[in-house]
């Protein structure tokens, strides 16, 4: 995952993945959005599993356990707020 943007008050980041990648379970301290620019992936979210795939956007809630499993070669953007941390879960 690569930041590709950043402001006072916002965190962009582009990440590519191949089918079959997964982005182990972890929280983050600040609501986010998750955006699919392409492929399809598996956004799991306490013990729910949505489905997403190119245009979609999932997004999510802070201090919830999540995870990401692409489900086919994907490309997407992480959208935080400045302050934001990413912890494993």
């Amino acid at each position: 995952m690569k930041l590709q943007h950043s402001t006072s008050e916002l965190k962009v980041y582009h990440a590519e993945a191949a089918s079959g990648d997964l982005l182990a379970q972890h929280t983050t301290s600040t609501a986010g959005l998750l955006v699919v620019l392409s492929g399809t992936l598996n956004f799991v979210l306490a013990d729910a599993i949505h489905h997403l795939g190119t245009g979609q956007t999932q997004v999510i809630p802070a201090q919830i356990p999540h995870s990401v499993y692409c489900t086919s070669a994907t490309t997407f953007l992480l959208i935080l707020p400045q302050a934001a941390k990413i912890q494993k879960a």
